[in-house]
This record gives C-alpha cells, sequence and structure tokens, in this order.
C-alpha cells in the first residue's frame, strides 16, 4: 500500500486522492497484483493470438509462396527456360506483395513494391550465394 500511495504522491494526486485509489486497488486482490506488476516491476501482460490460426496463416503463406517460383517448370520443357520464367513470375509476384502491402500502410503503391521487391531479391541472392558455397564445400 506504502508503495502505492509513493507512486501516486510523485505523480502529483493530492493526499486524499492517494488514500482513496490506495483503498480501491488494494481492495481488488488481482487489481492490486496486477497494478504491481505494471507500475512497480514493469511487467506487462501479453496476449498471444491462437496459435493454430498463426500457423495455419503462416503454413498457407509459404505454400503460396513457395509454388509461385515451381510453377513454371510445369508449363516449361526447358530448364534454362523455366529457371528465367521462374525468375521472372517471383519478381512479378513480389512486386504484386508489395502493392498489396501499400493497402495497408499507405505508402505509394510503386514504392511499396520495389521496397518488397528489393527486399525479396536480396533475400533470394543471398540463399543462392549460401547454397552456392555450400556446394562448394560438398
Amino acid at each position: 500500500a506504502q508503495e502505492i500511495r509513493e507512486i501516486f504522491t510523485h505523480l502529483g494526486f493530492l493526499p486524499d486522492e492517494v488514500e482513496m485509489i490506495v483503498r480501491r486497488v488494494t481492495s481488488d486482490k488481482e487489481l492490486w497484483v496486477r497494478f504491481m506488476l505494471r507500475e512497480e516491476l514493469g511487467i506487462l501482460e501479453e496476449t498471444f493470438d491462437d496459435p493454430k490460426k498463426v500457423g495455419a496463416i503462416m503454413g498457407g503463406s509459404f505454400a503460396v509462396g513457395g509454388a509461385v517460383p515451381i510453377l513454371p517448370y510445369f508449363f516449361l520443357d526447358d530448364v534454362h527456360a523455366g529457371l528465367w520464367a521462374a525468375v521472372a513470375v517471383s519478381l512479378l509476384f513480389l512486386f504484386g506483395i508489395g502493392v498489396g502491402k501499400s493497402r495497408l500502410t499507405k505508402i505509394h503503391w510503386l514504392r511499396s513494391g520495389l521496397e518488397i521487391l528489393v527486399l525479396g531479391s536480396l533475400a533470394a541472392g543471398v540463399g543462392y550465394l549460401i547454397g552456392m558455397g555450400i556446394g562448394h564445400l560438398v
């Protein structure tokens, strides 16, 4: 109770206001514990999304994102043509994701599209270089 008094006195509350707050907070054990965790210890309550829902969304996203570069190989017989088609389709897909993101972030669609395109290309490039490095080691 004394710690609650000190906190609200420091915040500038009048003594009678502080006592009213102390009585209210200490009258409810759950409120008192929550208050002390948050105000004294700085521990905030966290909420977590449903793990099944998050897992389903992530799994679906990976499935869709992983299918995009593979699709051209189903329609082209030449492996080199398939590779270039996969790169082109992937770049278009990344740009499209960025354009879609602009609806949420309110950033200009071209800037958002290019941002995701560049970041995705960099990630793919790093993955390619790591794969090449591992290929040379093995």
